[in-house]
């Protein structure tokens, strides 16, 4: 009877123990995507307040918009954050001071094509990210509330990322189809938001090694983990803004998507 008891009380402890880890990993990952999208909007406030009072900001800015089309744009600023950001998270498990550098060196790469709509579209900026914002806590939600490692799903994200790049090259480049472009960009859309999902768990799920290194690593893993849920906020918000402008008369000459 004894040794029964013992194993039943055995048992409830593991499940406390198992529950508690569960609800530090909602904490965690909710507090990851809440890093992110004060990120996103810190980014967008910067960029308002440069865009009004830096005249090389805008020159910079003006040369990145004419000089390049909207597509190799994007492809540029991907490899150039690409770096940076590689380095802040591989860092972050080893160095949490250089991934903390990095961190911010990869939110100036990440967040600079962001100017371009803050300067262009200042009245559709706001309702847009509002819109971006909560898509993404939805989204993340869904990410961090599964009991599910989604860790699987990176592969089919890439390979419908791939088939995406390579179908607006082809588009862009030969075919020029606008119901194409259309469904590119519902399909950019779509992609995003289940990187969103994919990336929240991931940043969920990396709370138990993060407990383990403990100190600094544990916010350095944290902001490593944030970037990638910001790049896939920064794509959202620019095929919402493309979505919407496409829709609109305004006489800014137009929007093209961050395709």
């Amino acid at each position: 009877m004894a040794q029964k008891n013992t194993k039943i009380l055995a048992n409830r402890t593991r499940l406390t123990a198992t529950d508690t880890d569960y609800i530090a990993k909602l904490k965690y990952g909710y507090l990851t995507t809440l890093v992110a999208a004060l990120s996103f909007t810190g980014i967008l406030i910067l960029s308002y307040v440069l865009s009004q009072h830096s005249t090389t900001y805008l020159r910079l800015l003006t040369l990145y918009m004419a000089g390049l089309h909207g597509f190799v744009r994007t492809c540029l600023i991907i490899l150039v954050s690409v770096i940076p950001l590689w380095l802040c998270q591989v860092y972050a498990k080893f160095n949490p001071l250089k991934s903390i550098f990095f961190f911010g060196l990869s939110l100036i790469t990440i967040g600079f094509p962001v100017g371009i709509p803050v300067v262009r579209m200042p009245t559709v900026v706001v309702p847009v990210a509002i819109q971006t914002l909560a898509l993404t806590l939805l989204f993340c939600s869904i990410g961090i509330i599964t009991h599910k490692d989604l860790s699987n799903w990176g592969s089919i994200l890439s390979i419908g990322l791939l088939g995406l790049l390579l179908s607006t090259f082809l588009n862009r480049q030969f075919l020029h189809l606008s119901l194409i472009t259309g469904l590119l960009s519902y399909a950019t859309m779509l992609i995003f938001l289940g990187y969103l999902i994919f990336d929240a768990n991931i940043a969920m799920n990396s709370y138990t090694e993060a407990k383990k290194l403990g100190g600094l690593f544990l916010i350095s893993i944290l902001l490593a983990n944030s970037l990638s849920i910001l790049q896939d906020i920064i794509v959202l918000f620019f095929e919402l803004l493309g979505s919407g402008d496409s829709d609109s008369d305004d006489d800014s000459g137009g929007f093209d998507s961050f395709w």
